[in-house]
């Protein structure tokens, strides 16, 4: 009888979850930003002549603003612009994590200067033992607007990389 309760105390051990009384109600996040900075750039669009440059600000743990200006020689045309952003991180670890994001600025597409907005979703990862290297993904959309019919929507796509400080 003894060795039937130490095999099922022993079950019960493995197979229910531990207590729960030291867990926070809060969502697991990212580890502690230091660095509320980045500048990076897309060193993929470089050999489409594509060139980007992205500086990035933590406002707080959940919210960050930046500018971006990019150039692109399509070869018959070139495309310019210089846009300013915010984005929000639910993780709590600006600029580090997912984001959700808006864009706004102005686009020059040959000799037409026109303001577009946008709106932008990524990720943003700070790696290596000091978490100074920083690597980032995301799409969006922007409309460049015409005040006509005809507004143009481009997307937007990053693969950027850079330093943290």
């Amino acid at each position: 009888m003894r060795i039937a309760i130490a095999a099922v105390v022993t079950m019960a051990a493995l197979v229910l979850p531990p207590s729960a009384g030291a867990q926070s109600s809060r969502p697991p996040t990212l580890p502690p930003v230091e660095h509320g900075r980045t500048l990076t750039t897309n060193p993929v669009g470089m050999v489409l002549k594509w060139f980007n440059v992205e500086y990035e600000r933590r406002a707080s743990d959940v919210a960050s603003w930046g500018i971006v200006g990019s150039t692109w020689d399509i070869g018959f045309s070139q495309y310019r612009s210089a846009r300013l952003f915010a984005r929000y991180y639910p993780q709590e670890a600006s600029p580090s994590g997912f984001y959700v994001g808006v864009q706004g600025g102005l686009h020059v597409l040959g000799n037409d200067t026109r303001p577009g907005i946008g709106v932008e979703l990524g990720e943003n990862w700070l790696l290596g033992s000091d978490r100074r290297f920083s690597f980032g993904t995301g799409f969006g959309l922007i409309r460049v607007l015409g005040g006509r019919s005809d507004d143009l929507v481009l997307p937007t796509v990053r693969l950027n990389v850079g330093i943290a400080f």
